[in-house]
């Protein structure tokens, strides 16, 4: 039985764990959790470390925020945390002696959900995460979409309102991920605020200083403050106009949902979210679900990745 190390890279957080298939399901040990450094050889350490402790793999298989190069294991200048340019795969082999893979975050998690899901062997499928960011892998015709440096999923960067003054991480204007990435929802309130008409509460005053958290948006919203529910409301709409558009650019028969934000708060609203969903979808019914693998979805993506290394390697 393979043994392989697996990491997850995301903006917030490092997670890092060893794992191995067993009958056609993924089996996760050692999770750890560790602060994302912001100097990319630090990253590389922690890496390091942990591949040493753990002692015994085959391989080592990342699953990180991007953009990156896949062909040459470059993670490029992400929006959402300063790592690159950086040569990761490349530093990871020689200073470990292994086999690397490295692939966004979401095209692992598709990947896994494709192997192992509830939903396995689905040929059509897109998985997409809010997170600090927002990000898709797809899956067409049973083969993952790379794109030319292996970014052809940047579904996060979807312009949704062209007219809007909101910059997203990159630099670009009214973007998906400006308007529902977990790391962008309080600059986004006083945008997503302009045609509430209901009670100042002392919520809604916190809203517009964007001093809140996202989950402290959610809390309030179902503990029924009016300000709370309507910034919640545009966060459903956008979030369903930028499906509809990832349904109408890839033609999947499921769309998987799950990262932090998804998980913490937007699941709540799940029904809700398919409704518009269908409203604004030139391809009705389309099937919207959590994912099968909550809070570790790019984990066991990895793992998919290090026991069937898909096409680009």
């Amino acid at each position: 039985m393979d043994t392989y190390l697996l990491v997850d890279i995301g903006a917030t957080y490092t997670r890092l764990a060893y794992g191995w298939e067993e009958k056609r399901t993924p089996v996760i040990k050692g999770l750890e959790k560790h602060e994302t450094p912001d100097d990319p050889d630090r990253l590389a350490g922690l890496i390091t470390r942990y591949a040493e402790r753990v002692g015994s793999y085959r391989t080592v298989s990342i699953a990180s925020i991007g953009p990156l190069d896949v062909w040459k294991g470059w993670i490029l200048e992400t929006p959402n945390r300063k790592l690159g340019p950086y040569p990761l795969k490349p530093v990871l082999e020689e200073t470990l002696g292994a086999t690397v893979f490295i692939l966004n975050d979401c095209q692992a998690a598709v990947w896994g959900e494709y192997w192992y899901g509830r939903n396995r062997g689905t040929r059509n499928m897109v998985y997409i995460t809010f997170s600090t960011g927002i990000g898709a892998g797809v899956l067409v015709d049973g083969r993952l979409l790379f794109g030319r440096n292996g970014n052809a999923h940047e579904v996060g960067h979807i312009v949704l309102d062209y007219k809007s003054d909101i910059k997203c991480g990159c630099g670009g204007r009214g973007h998906w991920e400006a308007f529902t990435g977990g790391g962008n929802i309080p600059q986004a309130t006083r945008i997503l605020l302009e045609d509430y008409n209901g009670p100042q509460t002392v919520f809604y005053n916190k809203l517009l200083a964007g001093s809140f958290t996202v989950k402290e948006l959610f809390e309030e919203s179902e503990n029924g403050d009016p300000a709370a529910r309507h910034v919640v409301n545009r966060i459903l709409q956008v979030s369903a106009a930028g499906i509809a558009s990832v349904i109408a650019a890839y033609d999947p028969e499921i769309v998987v949902l799950g990262g932090t934000v998804f998980h913490k708060g937007l699941s709540r609203y799940t029904d809700e979210l398919k409704r518009t969903v269908d409203s604004y979808s030139l391809f009705k019914g389309v099937v919207i679900e959590a994912s099968s693998f909550p809070g570790v979805e790019p984990l066991v993506g990895a793992l998919a990745v290090a026991a069937h290394p898909p096409i680009y390697t």
